[in-house]
């Protein structure tokens, strides 16, 4: 586990030294750094393209063909994108494993992969889940007033993002969840992408997911989308450390089980 509580898994590619993978649910490949090229991790056959990301959209290459190994599984042949910087030697995307279920156990800071028809265990709740541009995003409450209707939303579910919840533009209710909360700050964020993203930085009074509720949450709220479409925002990985967290690929739905550290 790295810094704010994201999962790094190790491996190779094409025979290279040991990389530090971000493990990212949010991503839809694999990703590599120049960092990843200097440890060994050698492609050929490579071709440019355009990518959409946080903060904007980029010109990355492309290399297919590609030999990785994790652990004891090894797919010959993935298709990888290289990019210049990145918070690890790369990241590896959730359709990596496709057809499995993909657990992280955030109390033992461990990764596992089961079985689409293994036993899913006491404890587990099922998230309200959907997947839209091959992202999922599950429902989320958002609570600013005591006197206030609560709010719901769909927001994309990422264990690469470093943050608690990041509102988006196309969230109804955002600007008023501004006006009722107080404000922390204004900050900038960055993400792959060039461009730097403002937001404002205020205190939520809780957010609610699958019934387990956080209370005086920080989050983030922008007026410009980073990633130029409409979704509600985005789900990072200070809020979902909070759960440990179970991935369906197969049925295409998302399990949380909260730890002590949140109330139900």
């Amino acid at each position: 586990v790295g810094q704010g509580g994201r999962l790094y898994i190790r491996g190779t590619v094409n025979g290279s030294d040991t990389l530090d993978l971000l493990f990212d649910t949010g991503a839809t490949g694999v990703v590599l750094s120049s960092r990843a090229e200097k440890k060994g991790a050698k492609v050929t056959g490579t071709a440019t393209q355009q990518n959409a990301a946080f903060g904007g959209t980029i010109t990355v290459r492309r290399s297919d063909h590609n030999r990785l190994q994790i652990g004891g599984i090894t797919w010959p042949d993935v298709g990888v994108i290289m990019i210049d910087e990145a918070d690890a030697d790369g990241i590896v995307g959730y359709p990596l494993f496709d057809g499995r279920r993909v657990e992280i156990d955030h109390r033992r800071e461990r990764l596992l992969i089961h079985a689409s028809d293994s036993t899913i265990g006491r404890g587990w709740i099922r998230l309200p889940t959907r997947v839209e541009d091959g992202l999922f995003q599950v429902q989320a409450t958002l609570t600013s007033a005591r006197t206030e209707p609560a709010d719901t939303g769909w927001f994309i579910f990422d264990t690469g993002s470093s943050g608690t919840l990041f509102l988006l533009p196309s969230f109804g209710p955002g600007a008023q969840i501004l006006e009722r909360s107080r404000l922390l700050g204004v900050r900038e964020s960055r993400g792959v992408g060039p461009a730097r993203v403002r937001s404002d930085y205020v205190m939520l009074r809780a957010l609610t997911l699958g019934g387990a509720t956080l209370r005086d949450v920080p989050i983030d709220i922008t007026s410009a989308s980073p990633y130029g479409t409409a979704r509600d925002g985005v789900l990072g990985i200070s809020i979902l450390r909070r759960f440990d967290l179970l991935l369906d690929l197969s049925a295409q739905q998302v399990w949380v089980r909260p730890t002590a550290t949140v109330s139900a």
